[in-house]
């Protein structure tokens, strides 16, 4: 007599693979034909929605601090009535830790409909102001960026040794879009060409031009020659 296979059906390995499933078919993942996951469509409608159930996750988690805070900060946020298009002046100003600059940009950034990262490695976070009626416009988050990347380093036509040397003069916009009402007056599209400007590149140059590599703690000279990102 030869033995059927045995099917565990409540190993842990089984349990942690059956809820993965279940929440890929709840994110709204379907399986092409070869049995890959595959996405409803590329649109950004469909993104927002992949990303709902971890959104109102994190504002769950920051209930406390937006109900502190809010009382304090929302002063900031500009109603409608206060934004007028023409008069509208970006300014530029450095995030430190600990600050209620630092307070306010954790605030705005919990009304992005992707959830937005701490980042890591090298950090930059900045408020875009509008110098007319001092209320804030968006932000720009910038980050290190991932090491091991394909597609970017095909796409850039860089080899192994390109990577290493000049990645060091890369960073990624993790955080970058425009907060109501200027989002709705093209403020993510004014917020990304901001990350361009000669005042980032000098606070990059002021922080990071003479730092050393952690691990080959060599002295890199970095200067700033490419942001990637995608407006909000």
């Amino acid at each position: 007599m030869v033995d059927s296979p045995v099917v565990h059906l409540f190993t842990v390995e089984a349990r942690i693979k059956r809820a993965l499933r279940r929440h890929l078919r709840q994110l709204g993942f379907g399986r092409t034909s070869s049995g890959e996951l595959a996405l409803p469509d590329d649109s950004k409608d469909s993104l927002r929605a992949l990303h709902h159930v971890q959104r109102q996750q994190r504002l769950r988690c920051e209930r406390r601090f937006v109900q502190r805070e809010w009382g304090l900060l929302c002063e900031y946020f500009a109603d409608g009535r206060e934004v007028d298009p023409a008069k509208v002046r970006p300014r530029l100003e450095l995030v430190h830790a600990k600050t209620w600059q630092s307070r306010l940009f954790r605030l705005a950034s919990l009304t992005w409909s992707v959830p937005v990262s701490q980042g890591y490695g090298r950090r930059l976070r900045l408020l875009v102001w509008d110098a007319s009626n001092a209320k804030l416009i968006g932000l720009i988050g910038l980050a290190d960026p991932v090491f091991n990347l394909r597609a970017r380093d095909e796409f850039v036509g860089w080899t192994l040794e390109d990577r290493r040397a000049r990645l060091v003069n890369v960073l990624d916009a993790y955080v970058l879009g425009a907060i109501p009402p200027y989002s709705m007056l093209l403020g993510g599209k004014l917020v990304a060409s901001l990350v361009s400007t000669a005042e980032i590149n000098e606070i990059f140059a002021s922080k990071y031009s003479r730092s050393r590599g952690i691990i080959s703690r060599e002295r890199k000279g970095a200067v700033l020659r490419g942001r990637c990102g995608d407006a909000g």
